[in-house]
């Protein structure tokens, strides 16, 4: 049987080595000032490379050759509508043609006049007839001829004609090259400006984070136990008793044996019981 004695408290502090306590007060005091500072602060300047002088030119140049069109192109262009139109198949529109003609139609003359003076039939309407079927069959063999190679051209250039009108989209295409280097550009300015605002707004946290790592370390504790204190009846009675025991050994050995001692030592064996 066990009776509670009331309760006792021990209490453990270690404290930080006296060396450090001075550089650890320091640091408390240097992590508040940093804590109530404006810093960390972002990179103050552009986090993104600009156009180059040259790369600036070098739009403005594809974007003014793009909105303007390849003079080339549009010469290009024409010629095959042209072409295509038949507008080359009008001997009017070749001089070279009719200079050909009236050369040979000079000599075809020439020689029908003198065939006819030798029959002595010049100027007869017999004359007349030779000359015009002479220089109808010259004709025919001048302009036909012309006809039939303007034509071959013609179906020729109607199978380029498509691929003339693709390049048109070339133009297009380079224009929105130009645009696309812009908005690239664009892009990295918005990512800086973004980068600049969220640390602006997780600048407070991380402040907050660092100051409490700096102070929160394990520099020294304090520890309190409580242990309850319980007495034991019958070891307090062989105790006490033992103790009296020896008390009267110790006196008995030297031979005076005292009453008052003897009781002394069962007093002690009942205090047990307090």
């Amino acid at each position: 049987m066990s009776k509670s004695a009331g309760t006792q408290t021990t209490q453990q502090i270690t404290e930080p080595w006296q060396v450090q306590a001075p550089y650890l007060e320091k640091g408390f005091q240097r992590a508040e000032e940093l804590f109530n500072s404006d810093v960390p602060n972002y990179y103050p300047n552009d986090t993104y490379v600009p156009f180059a002088n040259e790369t600036e030119t070098a739009l403005q140049l594809a974007k003014a050759r793009a909105t303007q069109g390849n003079p080339l192109l549009n010469k290009s262009q024409t010629y095959a509508d042209n072409v295509m139109s038949g507008a080359f198949l009008n001997p009017s529109t070749n001089p070279y043609l009719n200079n050909l003609f009236n050369t040979m139609s000079n000599k075809v003359t020439a020689g029908v006049n003198s065939n006819v003076a030798q029959a002595g039939r010049y100027g007869s309407p017999a004359h007349t007839g030779m000359v015009a079927d002479s220089l109808g069959n010259l004709a025919n063999q001048v302009y036909a001829d012309n006809y039939n190679r303007e034509r071959a051209v013609m179906d020729s250039m109607s199978m380029r004609a498509p691929q003339l009108g693709e390049m048109d989209y070339n133009d297009i295409a380079k224009l929105q090259t130009v645009g696309s280097a812009r908005e690239e550009l664009a892009e990295r300015q918005l990512g800086d400006a973004m980068k600049r605002f969220e640390f602006e707004q997780r600048k407070p946290y991380e402040k907050l984070r660092e100051y409490q790592a700096s102070v929160g370390g394990p520099f020294g504790t304090s520890q309190s136990t409580i242990t309850p204190m319980t007495r034991n009846p019958i070891m307090g009675i062989l105790g006490g008793a033992s103790s009296g025991a020896g008390i009267y050994d110790m006196i008995n050995a030297t031979g005076s044996a005292n009453p008052y001692l003897m009781g002394g030592a069962l007093l002690g064996g009942l205090g047990s019981f307090a």
